[in-house]
């Protein structure tokens, strides 16, 4: 924890007020000629005055406690404990906590003796993803007459990995199982509004066109190879945070069902087989990159991500690709 920047001392709303009707009936006082009237203005100027002069800057340490791991959209809650450690009482202590992927926190805390310690607690939601490793505290301390403040911030450490908002991993056919067919436990009813080349038409016609009968698709979850490559990148930087959140979503359900999982990015090919893990290295990534930059020895994605539309940049059924994936700047999806 260190002093970002000098305490800064001015006069509360109540001290600037007193202050100018004391400069206001001084100057009546010297047009009328009235003594007791310039003892007054004199003693009610004087009063924001002297409190400005006697103010000090508490001593007071504080110290931040974040979660490790947040998600864009999801409830987290943070705490500061507040130590007075001079020896002096704190008659009034205001906090605003400022992170880089939060709102601003305030807080209000009654008198604190000398030596006392107490814990603040809020609850919030982050507003972007990212890492926040760094928090401004500012501080307001105000006299006991309530006359004048004292200002001054602290920073305060505390590492908090948020990453792409919670959504449900979307449904794609096409992505090869190892063993030829697919069996009826794979197969979820086809919601309507979904894209009808999500439909497992075979399945949907060996079940006939009677009355209740309902087309079927495949789950995501169920078409996967037991090792899946998740490979992304973007076409357009507008979908870029809801193309993240589909690969959240989907490498998530990977690694819950214990299927080995390799992340495809840039070029790069990472191994994850904690959903932590995962969470934290997309929570990290500045952005999706602009090509999917496979070199030599890199792995064939299973499943492809890809942020807006790519065009002619990939193929339906492009080599290698099992299944892909269009995420539009709506979060819409899209199989190609």
């Amino acid at each position: 924890m260190e002093i970002a920047r000098s305490s800064v001392r001015r006069p509360t709303a109540l001290g600037a007020r007193l202050l100018g009707l004391g400069v206001l009936l001084v100057a009546l006082a010297v047009v009328v000629g009235s003594r007791p009237l310039l003892g007054a203005g004199c003693f009610l100027a004087l009063l924001p005055l002297g409190a400005l002069t006697l103010l000090r800057r508490p001593h007071v340490d504080a110290v931040l406690h974040a979660p490790p791991r947040a998600r864009v959209g999801n409830p987290m809650t943070l705490a500061v404990d507040v130590h007075v450690t001079g020896g002096r009482s704190v008659p009034s202590l205001e906090l605003v906590l400022r992170r880089r992927l939060l709102p601003p926190l305030h807080a209000g805390l009654a008198a604190l003796d000398a030596g006392s310690r107490t814990r603040w607690t809020a609850t919030t939601i982050p507003t972007s993803r990212g890492v926040d490793d760094d928090s401004a505290l500012d501080l307001r301390a105000t006299d006991l007459l309530g006359l004048a403040y004292c200002r001054w911030t602290l920073r305060l450490a505390g590492r908090t990995a948020v990453a792409p908002r919670v959504v449900e991993a979307p449904p794609a056919a096409g992505v090869a199982r190892s063993a030829p067919g697919t069996e009826l436990g794979e197969l979820r009813p086809w919601r309507p509004g979904e894209s009808r080349s999500l439909v497992a038409w075979r399945a949907s016609a060996r079940r006939g066109t009677g009355p209740g009968t309902t087309l079927v698709a495949r789950d995501l979850a169920a078409e996967l190879e037991s090792a899946v490559v998740l490979g992304g990148f973007s076409c357009s930087p507008a979908a870029d945070e809801p193309a993240l959140e589909v690969l959240a979503a989907v490498g998530v359900t990977v690694l819950q069902q214990g299927r080995p999982l390799t992340l495809l990015l840039g070029g790069e090919a990472e191994p994850f087989a904690d959903a932590d893990l995962l969470l934290d290295r997309l929570a990290a990534l500045p952005a999706l990159p602009r090509g999917l930059g496979r070199g030599p020895g890199l792995p064939a994605p299973t499943l492809l991500v890809v942020a807006g539309d790519p065009g002619p940049t990939v193929a339906p059924g492009a080599p290698g690709a099992a299944a892909i994936l269009a995420v539009d700047a709506q979060g819409g999806v899209r199989r190609l």
